[in-house]
């Protein structure tokens, strides 16, 4: 029986990159039933993003979005995954729309789902730069010492989730999280739910500006150390105490 997919995507000033990610992603909505869509939610972009998705739109019926004011990539993947389950999904397949993954990876995801509870992107070729791949290896640390998991790419943009599994998970993430994939990858792992990673391709970024700026990157850090810890008491609240098999 054919199953209900949502493709979502955050965005924020990628005018440049949405008409090529949605003509690349569009196409994968077929592995799902008619019910199946593709919804993205503009963060309070500050570019041309709203005209573009006004006019793609248009050419791709399956395609839903709307616009609201900028509160950041955590809260915006969240509002569209707490979305996606109330408009009923059965799986659910986040993305970033800066067009750094493949689509044509896909299928590699799609087919490894049965009996999980997420299969998530492990981006082992990755292609934008040292400095990001240091980050990610220091997040890892972070999240196997606040938590004691181990996660084999926490933030990975390139997950499927299963829509029951997630709507139990997300209420055990802290409110105003920022690394929302990290943690229910974390989470997903601490509840003792399957869980597996496939490889994929992570390119430089397609268009559009992605700068680094290394304060801000040390100040979130600290950020998110405590919001591991407030993440810690949730999953043990929400969760319960850890399965360990």
């Amino acid at each position: 029986m054919a199953e209900t997919l949502y493709l979502i995507m955050p965005a924020y000033n990628e005018a440049a990159n949405l008409r090529d990610v949605v003509a690349d992603w569009y196409p994968v909505l077929a592995a799902g039933d008619e019910a199946s869509r593709m919804l993205i939610l503009d963060d309070g972009s500050t570019d041309e993003s709203a005209v573009v998705l006004t006019e793609l739109a248009a050419l791709y019926p399956q395609l839903h979005w709307r616009s609201r004011e900028n509160r950041g990539h955590g809260a915006t993947v969240r509002e569209l995954y707490e979305e996606a389950i109330a408009a009923g999904a059965d799986w659910i397949l986040q993305t970033d729309s800066d067009g750094q993954t493949l689509s044509s990876e896909f299928a590699s995801l799609w087919m490894r789902r049965s009996g999980m509870a997420m299969v998530i992107g492990h981006r082992h070729e990755r292609q934008d730069g040292s400095w990001r791949r240091f980050v990610a290896w220091v997040l890892k640390q972070m999240i196997y010492l606040r938590l004691g998991v181990r996660v084999t790419d926490a933030n990975a943009p390139y997950r499927l989730l299963h829509a029951d599994v997630l709507a139990r998970l997300l209420p055990a993430l802290p409110a105003d999280a920022r690394l929302v994939n990290a943690l229910l990858a974390a989470a997903c792992i601490y509840d003792g739910q399957p869980c597996t990673w496939v490889p994929i391709t992570f390119r430089a970024r397609q268009g559009g500006v992605n700068s680094i700026d290394v304060p801000a990157v040390l100040r979130h850090g600290r950020l998110f150390w405590g919001e591991l810890g407030r993440a810690r008491t949730l999953f043990r609240r929400v969760l319960g105490p850890r399965w360990r098999g």
